[in-house]
């Protein structure tokens, strides 16, 4: 049996904090995700429920 363990370290291990802090700067919703837990000062989750890029519709 193949164990994946915690598909969100691999998942972060793709993306680096590299000081872009909009949604409008993001790739991807995992991106902003990541971006949003992991690197200070971004501006992605206005309403502060840790959920960012709500608004953006191309996620």
């Amino acid at each position: 049996m193949i164990s994946w363990g915690d598909s969100s370290n691999i998942q972060n291990q793709r993306f680096t904090c590299d000081g872009r802090q909009h949604c409008s700067q993001m790739r991807s919703r995992a991106e902003a995700e990541f971006f949003n837990k992991s690197c200070p000062n971004t501006k992605m989750d206005g309403d502060r429920d840790g959920v960012p890029c709500e608004n953006d519709s191309r996620f």
